[in-house]
C-alpha cells in the first residue's frame, strides 16, 4: 500500500517465490466447493498479471460476506481480525520491535484510519508513541509493508493500556503471509466517569434500595413480556448485535442482564452495533425493552446473539 504523487492510495502486488521463502500456498482442493472457482481465478491473476489497485471513492463495500469478516465468531475462517478486547482507559502506549531478528522489514500502524507509524524500517528505527482511543469501538491495524529478506515479516507491535497488554506479530501460521492484522479495542470509561444518560420520555432508570438491591421501577417493564427462547451455551462471553432492519427513525432500546442494565436509551442505527457481555454461571435473563416507537410504527429493532461459530437471531 503506497500513495502516488497526488497523495492517492494504491495497492501494488509484489510477488514472492513460495518454495524459496516457505510461504504456504493452499491447493485449490483445500477450499470448499463454492470457493474453488474464485480461488482459481485469483491464483491465475496473481501468478501472471501485472496490476495496481487504486482507491476510487469512500463508498463501503456491500456484500453478505461483510458480517462474517467483521465478526469472526460467525465464521470458521480467519480474516486477520483478532478477538475484541475491552479497556477502561482511553490513553495507551504502543511500541515496535523486530521480534529479536533484524530482517530489513518495514511496518506501519494505523488507528481509526489515522497513521501512527508509516513505513518504518525496523532495522533502522523502533519507535514508540502514546495513543488515545475514541469512546466505543476502535480499530488498530498493524501492516506488514514488506517481507524483508525472508517471510514472514518479523515486526512486532506491543500494545499497553495499564494492566491490559496485547502483542501483535506475524509468527502464527495463519498470519505468515498476511499483510495486516486488526485489533478491535472497545473503550468505555469507568462507571464513575460515564456520561449521564439524557433525560427523555421512555428512558428507563434503576433505583437502588437501602438494602442495596437494584429495583427497576418503570411502567415499561410492566408490559406483557414475551419469552423468545432459552438455550444452553458453553461460552461465558457473548456479543449482542443490534440494528434497525427498516429505517433509522429514532428508535431506542434498553437491555437488562440479570436485573442490571447493559445499556439504556440506546439509539439503534441501520449499521449493526455490538455489545459484548459476560454471563454468570447458571441461568441468565436478558430483557429487551423498546423505549419508544420512533417516527415510524412499529419499532423495527433487530438483535442477534453471537457466540463461538454460532449466530442466533432473536427478534
Amino acid at each position: 500500500m503506497k500513495k502516488n504523487n497526488k497523495g492517492e492510495p494504491y495497492l501494488m502486488v509484489n510477488r514472492i517465490a513460495a518454495k524459496k521463502y516457505g510461504v504456504t500456498m493452499p491447493g485449490i482442493m483445500t477450499f470448499i466447493e463454492e470457493q474453488r472457482s474464485t480461488a482459481l481465478q485469483l491464483r491465475e491473476i496473481l501468478k501472471d498479471e501485472n496490476f495496481i489497485l487504486q482507491k476510487l471513492n469512500n463508498n463501503a463495500w456491500e456484500s453478505p460476506t461483510i458480517e462474517r469478516i467483521l465478526n469472526p465468531s460467525t465464521s470458521s475462517f480467519y480474516y486477520g481480525l483478532i478477538d475484541t478486547f475491552h479497556v477502561n482507559s482511553d490513553f495507551g502506549y504502543i511500541s515496535l520491535a523486530d521480534n529479536k531478528r533484524a530482517d530489513e522489514d518495514s511496518v506501519s500502524v494505523v488507528l481509526n484510519g489515522k497513521s501512527v507509524f508509516d513505513n518504518v524500517d525496523l532495522s533502522q528505527f523502533k519507535p514508540d508513541d502514546d495513543i488515545r482511543l475514541d469512546t466505543g469501538m476502535n480499530l488498530l491495524v498493524f501492516f506488514a509493508d514488506n517481507f524483508g529478506k525472508t517471510p514472514p515479516n518479523t515486526g512486532k507491535l506491543e500494545v499497553n493500556f495499564g494492566t491490559i497488554n496485547r502483542s501483535l506479530d506475524f509468527t502464527d501460521k495463519a498470519d505468515i503471509s498476511a499483510t495486516f492484522i486488526v485489533a478491535k479495542i472497545y473503550y468505555y470509561p469507568e462507571e464513575s466517569s460515564k456520561p449521564s444518560i439524557p433525560d427523555f420520555p421512555g428512558n428507563i432508570r434503576i433505583n437502588t434500595s437501602q438494602a442495596g438491591q437494584k429495583q427497576i421501577t418503570d411502567r415499561a417493564l410492566q408490559r406483557n413480556t414475551k419469552l423468545l427462547d432459552s438455550f444452553k451455551i458453553t461460552s461465558a462471553e457473548i456479543t449482542l448485535a443490534l440494528w434497525d432492519d427498516a429505517v433509522e427513525d429514532g428508535d431506542t432500546i434498553s437491555l437488562s442482564l440479570n436485573e442490571q442494565w447493559i445499556v439504556q436509551g440506546f439509539a439503534v442505527k441501520k449499521k449493526p452495533q455490538f455489545l459484548t457481555v459476560t454471563l454468570q454461571p447458571g441461568n441468565n435473563d436478558i430483557i429487551f425493552v423498546a423505549d419508544n416507537l420512533g417516527l415510524i410504527h412499529p419499532i423495527h429493532q433487530f438483535w442477534k446473539l453471537l457466540m463461538a461459530n454460532t449466530a442466533r437471531p432473536m427478534i
